[in-house]
Parts: structure tokens; C-alpha cells; sequence
């Protein structure tokens, strides 16, 4: 198994966390914001948002062929402040492109849509150019530009910090 997907495996097992916690936890109020910013299901569709977020851009760059910059020294240390930060409680403002969440969501289409969209991240993955793998892929808005092994790391990282908020939602 190609190295980029074998890391993004985790990302899926956090998604399965995500989702057996939600379906534990009586599915009919996971609409619910008891002392929450968000509902569990509006976790879950940030959570969904950002991956599938990360995935369009990446992608539109591809595309346009703008994916030219190499990921430097300044990106490692821009993401392990970036990283050090999500181990925090500390809550981050979300961008614009994904801070808004629908009121109500359907649950089951929520699961399909994000298995959908984590299946075509992996097959991304798994045709991702070797010549791309230095490259600057996904501008974070706080950590600046990032490779595709950071950027597979940012959305496991961020999905970990969202763990404890899932958990106070149950």
C-alpha cells in the first residue's frame, strides 16, 4: 500500500470513531447543541467539509498546474507550531470556506457523502505524482503552504482535536 494512503487510513479510523460515537449516542438528538458551538452532526459535516475542502483545492491547483513551490524548512516549522497548537484546547476560528454548518443535517447522507468523498481522496492519493511529493499542495489560512504528507497530517491532527469536543457531545 502506497505510503500516502496507508497514512490517510487514520483519518478514516477517526471517521469510524466519529461515527460509532454518534450512533451511540441516540441518533435522534444529535441535533442538539447542549453546551456546544455545534451539533454532533454539525461536527461531523465540519469534520466531512474540511476533508473534502482540502481535496477540491488540491486538486484545483493540480489542475491548473500551480502546484510549483517547494515545501521548505518554513512549512515544517509553520505546521509543527500548527500541530503543537491542535494538541491544545485552544479554539481556532474556522475559515470562511468551511465554517458554516446547516442547521439540520441528514445523518445517513452525511455517512454516505463523507465515505464518498474519502474514497476519492484515496484514489487521489494513490495516483499522487512522486514528483509532487515535496511540493506545496494546501495552503493552511494558519499555517501557510504545506506538503501532501503535512496536509494528510493536518486533517488527522484536526480531526484529533475535535475528538474531545465529540466526546463532551456524548
Amino acid at each position: 500500500m502506497d505510503q500516502l494512503v496507508k497514512k490517510y487510513q487514520r483519518s478514516r479510523d477517526l471517521k469510524s470513531w466519529m461515527l460509532n460515537q454518534a450512533t451511540a449516542s441516540n441518533r435522534n438528538k444529535n441535533e442538539i447543541k447542549p453546551t456546544e458551538q455545534w451539533s454532533i452532526n454539525q461536527l461531523l459535516f465540519h469534520l466531512y467539509n474540511v476533508e473534502k475542502s482540502v481535496l477540491g483545492y488540491i486538486q484545483h491547483k493540480h489542475q491548473k498546474g500551480e502546484l510549483i513551490h517547494k515545501a521548505g524548512i518554513k512549512a515544517k516549522i509553520s505546521y509543527l507550531s500548527l500541530k503543537v497548537m491542535l494538541k491544545t484546547t485552544i479554539k481556532f476560528k474556522a475559515p470562511k470556506v468551511v465554517e458554516q454548518n446547516p442547521e439540520t443535517l441528514d445523518f445517513d447522507t452525511l455517512v454516505n457523502d463523507w465515505e464518498a468523498s474519502q474514497n476519492e481522496f484515496e484514489a487521489f492519493l494513490t495516483n499522487f505524482p512522486n514528483e509532487l511529493k515535496g511540493i506545496a499542495v494546501f495552503r493552511h489560512p494558519y499555517a501557510g503552504f504545506l506538503s501532501i504528507q503535512q496536509t494528510i497530517e493536518f486533517i488527522i491532527d484536526h480531526a484529533e482535536h475535535h475528538k474531545r469536543q465529540m466526546k463532551r457531545l456524548v
